[in-house]
């Protein structure tokens, strides 16, 4: 007999472990929380995480209710939210390259213009310095 405590390996199956679809004699199979999708949305745009985290923190124990398809929805918003984010952190990442290359771009610009021309003093007009006497 086993303490109600402890964990079994076989506590838990997963949808994309399970090769006979969803219903099995042993009942249907809980979907999978998407825990790596959360934390994407972490990595790539924060403020969807909270939702990400909440929702895939809530799949098992809405499982475990008996709320089957509140979970499966549960995973499948986890997931969206995830791919929404990694969409959302792209865009942003590629707006602030641009950006940055604008800035540049202008800087340089800005400084080349700047500057009179034919008033860069070449290496022969440099005062030179003495270098003895130390």
């Amino acid at each position: 007999m086993s303490n109600p405590g402890t964990y079994r390996p076989d506590q838990y199956t997963y949808a994309s472990e399970n090769r006979y679809g969803s219903d099995t004699a042993a009942g249907p199979v809980a979907p999978r929380p998407h825990g790596g999708w959360a934390a994407a949305t972490l990595i790539f745009f924060w403020p969807l995480a909270f939702v990400a985290f909440s929702r895939a923190l809530s799949v098992p124990m809405l499982w475990a209710e008996g709320r089957y398809q509140e979970a499966q929805d549960a995973s499948a918003s986890v997931a969206r939210l995830g791919k929404i984010a990694v969409i959302i952190g792209i865009v942003l990442t590629v707006l602030l390259v641009l950006f940055y290359v604008v800035v540049i771009l202008m800087a340089v610009n800005d400084a080349a213009s700047s500057v009179p021309h034919g008033s860069i003093p070449t290496y022969s007009e440099l005062p030179s310095y003495n270098s003895g006497g130390y």
